[in-house]
């Protein structure tokens, strides 16, 4: 008899564990593309600017606490050592399966959403992800 209980006292806390864990986790932040991260991200209340002069967001965008214009998020440099400029700054991009993608700052701290992915300033990274898991 005493060891049916043990099993039953088992099997409830596997049962517990297993649903504290489904509802705990936090979820997945993930992106079909782009334009759909940008749309998230605007309604997250984050500043978007697109990499085109005509505010198209099409192979990538700027992410930011305050409006950023077109050619300065264009003129970051994304290769080599991350500048000062990338302070409070990210940059989202399709994924390399959703494209090609050329460079990454080389200390960029990135993040994998889906088919995006996102790469600047770590704290701003973990602001972003924590803003659209309060949000979504």
């Amino acid at each position: 008899m005493k060891r049916s209980r043990w099993i039953v006292v088992a099997a409830f806390l596997l049962t517990f564990l297993g649903l504290y864990w489904a509802l705990a986790a936090p979820r997945p932040i993930l992106f079909a593309d782009v334009k759909e991260a940008s749309v998230s991200i605007v309604a997250a209340g984050f500043h978007c600017t697109s990499d085109r002069a005509d505010g198209v967001i099409q192979c990538g965008f700027l992410v930011a606490t305050e409006q950023v214009g077109w050619k300065d998020a264009n003129n970051l440099c994304k290769i080599g050592k991350m500048s000062s400029d990338w302070h409070g700054k990210v940059w989202v991009t399709f994924t390399r399966e959703s494209g090609i993608l050329c460079t990454v700052p080389d200390d960029a701290s990135t993040r994998t959403w889906g088919g995006v992915l996102a790469y600047g300033d770590a704290k701003l990274l973990d602001q972003i992800e924590i803003t659209l898991r309060r949000t979504m």
